[in-house]
């Protein structure tokens, strides 16, 4: 079925203030919100009573003259691809209108502490470490003996959401990053240390389990025609991985002892867009989000991890068949999309921009009883963006 929907749960709300603390020293505290987050209450059908939703809190200390940038608070990851150098405000997020962005664009916003150290006269090159929220994503079913049980999160209490629940991690995520600016283009490259952990237990006993997982990549923007065209990529591979690509897809399951099991996944983003006019931006993306193995099991002729051949899929293309277990065992997010932002008016009460886009998803699963499922969608986007101080 098709589907039209309008919101305004896009605008934004920021501020940004700066300012000198010592000869040498800046400090600047920057606050970016919107209106996505939704509280257990929230809803559509009549006041539309959406929560204000933190995008971006945070402070940070410059000193230039020694090229040391110390942040903390809620960004975008250290993970994310920057336009030029590694400061913040300056991500390399897409183009799109859809607030979900494009599968294989790698990033999160959470809180974290940053360092970075850049280095030369016009700071080309940098160097930086990030110690970042964990929030590890569990997927797959989990074996359990008769009277086991396993821990591997909590439901919200107190101030945290009770409709939902927060992974047991047991230390943050590292991030590490260098980025050059030579003189054409801007290069990257990122490391990532996670750590999962889960607890199974007996009556009068139980046992941790705890494992590291991780991996790297890299991206680059070039601009093909200066300040006209560009073209950019980037990467991401290694092990429980899932929570940092825009599918969200899970960054572990469980092993025969019901132990987590890092997933191993590989995440692709490439794109263009350039300015063919003052006042028009093209772009266009194409990006996926893979889980590239299996590590699912069966025991008593039963499922169990993720993306197990026994997974029934015999009904995953009969309307109302409940004999089809795709959704728990994603396999590949792809997508393609372009579209256009046109600046109709600009002048001393801001700007108005009007966008447009068109994205193709396709989502396959792992094959299981019944073959190998798969589905699309396609979307068209319209917006309308003032910007009263831009």
């Amino acid at each position: 079925m098709s589907e039209f929907r309008q919101t305004e749960r896009q605008s934004r709300l920021s501020a940004l203030v700066e300012g000198m603390l010592t000869k040498n020293i800046e400090a600047d505290a920057y606050v970016e919100t919107d209106f996505q987050g939704a509280g257990s209450a929230s809803n559509s059908r009549q006041s539309n009573s959406y929560v204000l939703r933190t995008r971006n809190v945070y402070g940070e200390l410059k000193d230039k003259a020694d090229g040391l940038y110390l942040l903390g608070g809620q960004n975008w990851s250290l993970l994310t691809m920057f336009n030029k150098g590694m400061f913040a405000r300056d991500e390399q997020v897409p183009l799109v209108i859809e607030a979900q962005y494009v599968p294989g664009f790698n990033w999160t916003r959470n809180s974290q502490i940053r360092l970075v150290k850049t280095f030369g006269a016009q700071e080309r090159y940098a160097a930086g470490l990030s110690i970042e929220n964990p929030s590890g994503v569990p997927g797959g079913k989990a074996y359990l003996r008769p009277g086991q049980t396993n821990t591997d999160r909590v439901s919200g209490t107190n101030v945290n959401n009770p409709d939902t629940y927060y992974a047991t991690d047991p230390a943050p995520d590292l991030v590490a990053k260098i980025a050059a600016d030579p003189g054409w283009g801007h290069y990257e490259l990122t490391g990532i240390m996670r750590f999962f952990r889960n607890r199974t237990s007996t009556t009068g006993e139980g046992h941790n389990h705890t494992t590291i997982a991780g991996g790297g990549g890299g991206g680059m923007v070039l601009p093909l025609i200066d300040k006209k065209f560009y073209f950019q990529a980037s990467g991401l591979v290694g092990t429980g991985l899932g929570r940092y690509g825009t599918s969200n897809l899970p960054d572990y399951t469980y092993n025969r002892n019901a132990a987590v099991t890092p997933l191993p996944e590989a995440n692709v983003l490439v794109g263009f867009y350039g300015d063919p006019m003052a006042s028009l931006r093209l772009y266009a993306y194409g990006g996926a989000e893979t889980v590239m193995s299996r590590r699912g099991f069966d025991e008593g002729g039963s499922p169990y991890g993720y993306g197990s051949r026994n997974t029934v899929m015999s009904g995953c293309y009969t309307e109302t068949s409940s004999a089809c277990g795709a959704s728990g065992n994603v396999r590949t997010v792809a997508q393609a999309t372009g579209g256009f932002w046109y600046t109709a008016a600009k002048g001393d009460y801001g700007t108005l921009r009007v966008g447009g886009q068109y994205a193709h998803t396709y989502i396959q699963a792992f094959s299981g009883i019944g073959g190998k499922p798969h589905t699309d969608a396609d979307m068209v986007l319209m917006s309308l963006r003032y910007m009263p101080f831009n």
